[in-house]
């Protein structure tokens, strides 16, 4: 307000159940920086004031993988805090077709108003915790971590939050297979995806290629 010189605080965009970032590579570091906050902390602070993101909070980011002009490399801390790496390349030649079949229909206006709602998704949040994993699978993904960090092609191996993400993921795969359990290949159908993006590789060491060397190296006793 001019009159009282005052501000009125108006949230924005983070302030959502599921935040997207397109191009988080292009974004600068202060604003980098403050999107880790939000994803670390679940808040925001503004004028020394925290702000609650409430929950479900969930964010999906983009990177610019062709061009290096004007991006900013993500900061290992910032990447660990995604849960999983994806490449989506092309789209298979049937779906791909269906695309040039649809391009002239708006997009944004097909996508439905409401999908699921924040309790639907807690509820599968609350339903994921509750999978079973043994003692022999943990015993097992510790060793696969620790081999990380002991690897000679690694510089930094995956951190105790990474390990923590990748069992969440690994119940996540469980309860969409339908079983209350955890089996040795919801972790090992997640590695890549979950733990590549988190190593700190020495030289033209390739991700894919030492993990799955890790992998055969790391039995399941």
């Amino acid at each position: 307000s001019k009159k009282k010189e005052t501000f009125t605080f108006h949230k924005g965009p983070i302030f959502s159940s599921i935040v997207f970032v397109d191009e988080l590579n292009r974004c600068s570091p202060r604003t980098q920086s403050a999107l880790l906050e939000a994803m670390a902390e679940g808040s925001v602070t503004i004028n020394r004031k925290v702000h609650s993101l409430g929950r479900p909070f969930i964010v999906f980011a983009t990177q610019n993988p062709a061009e290096f002009t004007g991006t900013y490399a993500l900061p290992e801390s910032q990447l660990d805090r995604f849960a999983a790496k994806l490449k989506i390349g092309y789209p298979e030649r049937e779906k791909e077709k269906q695309i040039f079949l649809d391009a002239k229909h708006d997009a944004v206006a097909q996508v439905p108003a409401n999908v699921v709602s924040d309790g639907f998704v807690l509820a599968l949040e609350a339903l994921a915790e509750n999978i079973q994993v043994s003692e022999r699978l943990v015993n097992y993904a510790m060793r696969f971590v620790e081999n990380t960090r002991q690897h000679e092609a690694i510089l930094a191996g995956v951190s105790t939050r990474g390990a923590v993400s990748w069992m969440r993921m690994a119940k996540a795969r469980a309860l969409l297979e339908k079983r209350d359990y955890v089996i040795p290949d919801d972790l090992q159908a997640l590695a890549l995806r979950v733990l590549a993006h988190r190593l700190v590789l020495k030289g033209s060491a390739d991700a894919g290629s030492v993990l799955a060397e890790i992998q055969k190296q790391t039995p399941i006793e």
